[in-house]
This record gives structure tokens, sequence and C-alpha cells, in this order.
């Protein structure tokens, strides 16, 4: 029993040494389980295996075995550590110490400058700065540093067309591309979207091509209605829930509530759009304080009090941006009382054991898609060295924003913190792009992500990590953290589903993740 106590201590040690494997350890009510960084891959594990590496990650390896057998005894860990060892040569697990680079991913192929002039599939137009509400909570506030304020500027109809050309020549290698049409308030300027539209046909084909917008439906008409439904566009329309929560912070320049204004341009679309609405209409909504505890509840029967709102329409629900409400506004109310997001729209899923038509669109729109990224995610035989750029997309490749003075920025979401990529009549300084974006961004991420259990599923990008133009390690510091929470509920989430459904998961397998 000695020598074996000896040879699973000597096996430990060598195979760890003085650094640790990458992993988590998580709960759910009936067991507990283990996620490996390196592989990817989740086993259930019984008390004393987790115990042992509870002590691992806390002690180190040489004084988590003494601490282990001077409380369980030396028969406890000769038990746990075979079955331990058994697993990990098996299934290679508990093996990675650590990002030690990133290197997967198209950042960092020899062709990525081919890939940006060729590739390009959306084309987002900031078609105007101006905006005919003035939300609580809006981006384009004074209190935010990070983004512009309202403006006055509309884009010209010549930069329009430019980009529209910018998007032909940098997508050779796409059969299919996209514009989206974005503000402030696009609808303030229809028919600059109606020449784009038209000039985007004529040049773009024979391209499959694919419109959308985003709008607050205030401004919406039959006429505009109609003209969207013909020519398929995709619209996501803003709208916070019921009248009385809309009406808090959603309003016009004149300080009135616009809830009926928007349902009103709402039903519009859903009319005009008949069995195609719940496909091509989609719901965007900010969840806001005072938080009172009935706050996700009420706002969900939204769908109840529009009963012609499609239930399968894409649903998108986020708080505020940080920083765009006074921090006072946040204590009002009792908010100690109101549950979060994740947790109400956890507790819908395991409610209605995951099926499609039951869940309400409030809890698809917050875990769904994380719920399917973890499920389609990419599992390993053996450790891998090289990771993703986390979260982040491919610089001018997947989309750009282009603003009204025709200005190439990453993304909509990036306005401030990060200088324009290039303009549509230059195209994109590939360099600035090799370094600000990948060089840069890789080696001040490193240090933070090197020992981070949550690397492999972290999905952060670009938009979390930059002030005044430079990467902000505090910034993404902060980030990190959360994003580790949001990780670790996740996982706990997949696991009570499966522990109660093994199959109440699976239609995710087939969730389009874009």
């Amino acid at each position: 029993m000695i020598d074996e106590m000896k040879n699973l201590t000597r096996y430990f040690q060598d195979t760890w040494g003085t650094q640790r494997p990458i992993f988590k350890l998580f709960r759910t009510s009936n067991t507990g389980y283990l996620y490996d960084t390196g592989t990817n891959k989740v086993f259930g594990c019984h008390e004393p295996e987790f115990d042992f590496l509870r002590r691992v990650l806390s002690q180190g390896t040489g004084q988590a075995i003494e601490t282990f057998i001077q409380d369980h005894g030396m028969d406890s860990f000769i038990q746990a550590g075979n079955t331990i060892k058994g697993v990990m040569e098996q299934e290679k697990i508990l093996l990675s110490k650590g990002v030690t680079r990133f290197g997967d991913g198209d950042h960092f192929t020899k062709d990525l400058e081919e890939q940006i002039n060729s590739s390009l599939g959306i084309l987002n137009l900031e078609v105007t700065e101006r905006c005919n509400l003035r939300c609580g909570y809006c981006v384009y506030n004074p209190q935010l540093d990070d983004t512009r304020e309202h403006g006055t500027r509309d884009m010209d109809i010549s930069v329009g067309h430019t980009a529209i050309d910018y998007l032909k020549r940098s997508s050779a290698k796409r059969k299919n591309v996209a514009i989206a049409f974005y503000g402030g308030e696009p609808l303030l300027c229809f028919p600059f979207i109606k020449s784009c539209v038209e000039y985007a046909q004529k040049e773009l084909a024979p391209k499959k091509l694919v419109f959308s917008m985003t709008t607050n439906a205030v401004l919406l008409t039959r006429e505009i209605a109609q003209y969207l439904a013909d020519h398929h566009f995709s619209v996501l329309v803003s709208v916070d829930g019921p009248g009385e929560i809309h009406d808090r912070y959603r309003k016009d320049a004149g300080g009135k509530g616009t809830y009926s204004k928007v349902i009103e341009g709402l039903k519009l679309l859903v009319d005009r759009y008949g069995d195609r609405a719940k496909e091509l209409i989609g719901i965007s909504m900010v969840y806001a304080p005072p938080y009172n505890g009935k706050g996700v509840n009420r706002v969900a029967k939204l769908f109840e009090d529009l009963p012609w709102l499609p239930r399968e329409m894409e649903t998108r629900i986020a708080y505020p941006h940080y920083g765009s409400l006074p921090m006072e506004q946040y204590s009002q109310g009792e908010l100690q009382e109101d549950k979060p997001l994740f947790d109400w729209s956890k507790a819908n899923f395991i409610d209605t054991m995951g099926k499609k038509d039951e869940v309400s669109p409030i809890a698809r729109g917050v875990i769904e898609k994380d719920l399917a990224q973890f499920m389609q995610r990419q599992i390993f035989n053996e450790p891998v060295d090289k990771y993703y750029l986390n979260g982040c997309c491919v610089p001018g490749v997947r989309k750009v924003f282009i603003n009204v003075a025709g200005d190439i920025l990453l993304c909509e979401k990036i306005y401030n913190n990060v200088p324009p990529m290039g303009t549509i009549y230059s195209g994109i300084d590939i360099k600035l792009v090799e370094e600000m974006f990948v060089r840069q961004y890789a080696e001040e991420s490193l240090p933070l992500c090197s020992s981070c259990w949550a690397s492999r599923l972290c999905n952060l990008c670009y938009i979390h990590h930059y002030t005044d133009g430079k990467f902000d390690s505090a910034k993404k510091k902060m980030q990190c953290r959360a994003t580790r929470l949001l990780k670790e509920r996740l996982l706990i989430t997949h696991c009570e589903m499966i522990e109660k459904k093994p199959d109440s998961l699976d239609y995710l397998l087939e969730y389009e993740l874009v």
C-alpha cells in the first residue's frame, strides 16, 4: 500500500510538477463535474476525486496529497488517485498547463490580407447619426466616453454607393453577402435606403443579397413595411416589453413614451410579412432598472399581451451598456429581490426541458445561443496548445461598419475606442490590423488568458478591450471575471438539463451559429 501511494504521488508530481493543470470543478445539485480546458471535455466527478482535485487547485500537488491523506486516509487516496490516473491516461485530460500561444483560426493564416480583400460578408452602414428618440440608456449620450453623442450628419448617397462598391471588390470569394442599415434611426433616411438597395441589387448580382435593419419602428408606415417585406429585409425592432416598462426609458425627443407607436409599427411589419415574420422579424430588448422582483416575468408577458407576435421570432435581451445610466438609478426599487436574466432563463429552460415550442422567447434570447455554442464545441482527443483569439472575429472579414464619413470600423459596437481600419476609398490598412488586432491583442491578452480555465470557451471580443485606441488590460480583466462566472453557470445549466433529460438539448446541435 505504501509503494502504491508513493507511485501515485510520483505520477502526479511528475505529470503536473509545480504547475497546476488547467481545469474547472463545478457542481449541480446532484453531483460534481470536471471541465478540462485542454480537451474541452466534461466528466462527472465523484466526491473523493472532486475533493482531491479541489485541493490540487487551491494547494498545489504535494500539499493536496498530504492533506487529502490526513483527512481521508491512504486507502481513499489510492482509490481516488487510481481513478483520476486512469481517466487521465485514457482521455488525455488534466494535462494542459495553460494557454501557451494563440494560433488557431484565420487571424494567424498567411493569407490574412487576401481574406480581408476578398471575403467580406456584411456591410453595416451608419445611415444617420440622428435619432427621433432619446432613450434614457442610449449609448450615444454625453455620459459615455466610449461612443459618440447623437449627431446631425446623414450618410450621403455617394458614400453609400461607394461603400457598396467596396463590398463588391472585397467579397469576390463570397456567394452570399448582406447589407445592414443602422443609425441613429435609419428610417429617418428611407429614400437613402431605397437608393442603396437598388444600387446593390444592380452592382452585386449574381450574388445572393440579404438586407437587414435595426429600427425603433416609430416611423414605420404601411408603404415602408410593404417595401421591407417585398425586399425580404430582416428587421430588428427595439421594444423593451409591455407599455409601462418600455415607456420608462424609450421616449421621444419631447419626453413622451413611444410604446403605442412602436407596437403599431411592429404590427404593420408582422401583417405584411405574414408567415415569414417569425423568421425575418426580431425584437431587441434592454432590461433596465429599477428592478423590483417582477421585471422579467412582466417583460416575458409581452408575447401574451400581443398574441399576434410570433413566439418563434428572434428575441435579444440585455442589460444597459455599463455607464449609460447613473448608478443611483440601479438602487431604485428592490434590486435584491430581482432575478437576474440568466437565472430566470435557466429556470425557464429547466422547467420546459428545453422544448423549443415551450421555452420563453426571453429565455431563448438570453441563453440558447450560448448553450448551442457549448453543445457544438470542438472536442479534442488530447490537449491542444493553440487557442483562438478569444471570441474575436477577423477584422474586415465577417463584417465592417461604415460611418457617415466613409471610415471603416470593426463593427457598430466600437466607435471612439479604436481608430478606423481605413476608408471605403483606400481600403483597409492591413498593417494596422496585423499590429493592433492580431499581434498586440495576442501579446497583451496572453498573460490574462494563460492560466484561465475558460480560455477555450471565451467569447470576449475587441469591443471589451480598448480605451483611447489602445489595448486596456485592466478593462479586459474586468470583463474576464464576468465571463468566467457566466461560463461556469452555463456549464452547470448544461449538466443539470442533461441529468434530468439526456436529450433535452440535442436540438441545439442543429442551431445555426452566426
